[in-house]
């Protein structure tokens, strides 16, 4: 039975790559100067930084089963405001377009409850070893979202990284921005993927909504999600696991301005917390910035509505905006256009030497670090990843 299946897939190229290999093979790029040039004694320590760079990418893949995989993982949302809409539908009022259906909506509506409540009773697995078929299938996704977006990682000081995560015993903390309408790029640092050095048990932290809906909970746990409140995030060090999240969360989504598309805002002055929980555990703090998220989805945030009070604080509660977007070939609500995600990985912020020291002057002096570092960080490759007129304001 073995020879047999393992021989159909091999039959398909593609699925075989995904389904029976381990993660693709990544190019691995090391940037190197040029030694006909003449360069200044500044210069020369510039270029000896820049060979301690390490590029991993993907090749471009948007054929059927790397879409087929981001529509199983991003396309899920899409499919839940569809069914949400069916089913909110009055049938009742409209039965002239309800004659034109070729099956009963109402027996229709009752079999997706059903099948609703019995998916939001099936318990959530603790780790990947309590169902290993999921996480493979989770890994599987991951994958072809690596290739969808032709996934560029830039680890700026590959050494340090490397050392932090082998010794670290509280894991460690990797806060990325933007958020945009869906910070998809968490994905870069799943385990199924392996393309960061020595970053294991790599966990995404998402708004705690996700887990509380049938069918999406399940399939971004399998993804290595988890919620973003304070006990998991605290969990997650306690275990020496690491964590990747967006300071900035939806508040970002607030300040998007149509008009202004080459600014980016970041809404990180009051985000504090995850400062005060790695000085807590001296856990360090690596800045992150994705680029390429911005144009993957075409929304509309008429001002009037998202700054109401009222969807101000309904996004808060569910974590998301409530807004209409669309993707790929128009489809609202569908996957992302396929724009190549660039995600520059900064070098480490220890706090060991602060560890413990949960003052508000330490937690302020940490914090303006990070914020120093991730403008630095942005300010380094925004050139090379083709986003030069693009600026960041931090709010």
């Amino acid at each position: 039975m073995r020879s047999k299946s393992c021989g159909l897939i091999r039959s398909i190229p593609t699925l075989g790559k995904i389904l029976l290999r381990s993660p693709p093979s990544l190019r691995r790029i090391r940037v190197l100067s040029n030694p006909m040039s003449k360069v200044t004694a500044s210069q020369n320590q510039n270029q000896k930084q820049e060979q301690e760079h390490y590029v991993f990418e993907y090749p471009q893949d948007t054929s059927l089963l790397p879409t087929l995989g981001v529509t199983c993982w991003l396309g899920i949302n899409g499919l839940l405001v569809y069914i949400i809409t069916f089913l909110l539908f009055p049938f009742s009022y409209t039965p002239s377009l309800t004659s034109l259906l070729p099956f009963d909506p109402t027996t229709l509506k009752t079999s997706i409850l059903i099948t609703a409540l019995t998916l939001s009773l099936l318990p959530l697995p603790k780790d990947a070893s309590q169902h290993k078929l999921g996480y493979k299938f989770g890994d599987m996704l991951m994958r072809c979202a690596a290739s969808y977006f032709s996934l560029k990682i830039t680890c700026e000081n590959p050494q340090s990284l490397s050392t932090i995560a082998q010794t670290s015993t509280s894991g460690v903390i990797f806060a990325m921005e933007p958020h945009d309408i869906l910070p998809f790029p968490l994905f870069a640092f799943n385990d199924g993927l392996s393309c960061i050095p020595h970053v294991k048990n790599a966990y995404g932290l998402m708004t705690s909504a996700i887990f509380n809906i049938p069918l999406l909970r399940h399939i971004y746990t399998y993804t290595r999600g988890h919620p973003v409140d304070k006990k998991t995030f605290q969990s997650h060090l306690k275990s020496n696991h690491n964590v990747v999240f967006v300071p900035g969360g939806v508040n970002e989504v607030f300040e998007i301005n149509p008009d202004k598309p080459d600014e980016i805002i970041l809404y990180l002055n009051k985000r504090k917390g995850f400062v005060k929980l790695a000085l807590e555990q001296g856990t360090p703090i690596v800045p992150c910035f994705a680029f390429g998220l911005s144009g993957t989805y075409d929304f509309v945030l008429p001002k009037f509505i998202y700054k109401h009070k009222f969807v101000i604080k309904l996004s808060k509660l569910l974590g998301f905006l409530p807004i209409y977007f669309s993707g790929r070939w128009g489809v609202p609500f569908g996957i992302p256009h396929p724009n190549q995600i660039n995600l520059v990985i900064g070098t480490p912020i220890s706090t060991l030497a602060e560890k413990g020291k949960v003052d508000q002057e330490t937690i302020d002096k940490v914090h303006s670090k990070f914020l120093a570092e991730l403008t630095a960080l942005f300010q380094r490759h925004k050139k090379s990843t083709g986003n030069e007129h693009k600026t960041i304001v931090i709010i």
